[in-house]
């Protein structure tokens, strides 16, 4: 299984790992969509390149659980897998008529055993989908985080923005 973690300054470190040992757990942490873990799992065989990628488009606190299991009397193993909801800490009270809104779930072909290969076939999907009545033009977002986190200097930033600015 393929999975990426994120927590501070080691965000978004994807790796590879067995499933031979009981199994995965990915969740996010406090309802933030991908501290903890980024939304998606691909599997595969070791020995293939082929398999499947699993997207969990939020609606608040997600879960994936991955368990292999052997039947009974039988020596290969199987992968069962529970993806959603997070029911940890869930407290949900439903009257008649009112509606809870569950996480989509997208499953997608594993291109070349590479799970970013794959990528531009979700945001082609979130486009047409998604954000149909999304702007003509994306709006373009300043974020000094990857730059330089919180040590912020008002000349730094002006200049930043000068340059920002003069690019459109």
């Amino acid at each position: 299984a393929y999975s990426q973690s994120s927590r501070w300054c080691h965000e978004s470190e994807g790796g590879w790992q067995a499933l031979s040992k009981g199994g995965l757990l990915l969740s996010c942490e406090a309802g933030r969509t991908t501290q903890g873990f980024a939304p998606y799992v691909c599997i595969k065989e070791e020995s293939s390149e082929e398999g499947l990628v699993f997207h969990i488009i939020p609606n608040g606190n997600w879960v994936m659980k991955l368990l292999t299991k052997t039947a009974p009397g039988d020596t290969v193993p199987y992968l069962m897998m529970e993806l959603g909801l997070s029911d940890d800490q869930l407290d949900l009270c439903l009257k008649p008529g009112e509606t809870v809104f569950l996480p989509e779930i997208l499953i997608q072909e594993l291109i070349d055993g590479r799970p970013e290969k794959s990528a531009s076939h979700l945001h082609q999907y979130l486009l047409a989908n998604r954000f149909k009545n999304r702007p003509d033009r994306i709006p373009v977002v300043y974020n000094t985080w990857f730059d330089a986190f919180d040590d912020l200097h008002p000349e730094r930033l002006e200049r930043q923005l000068a340059a920002a600015k003069e690019i459109g």
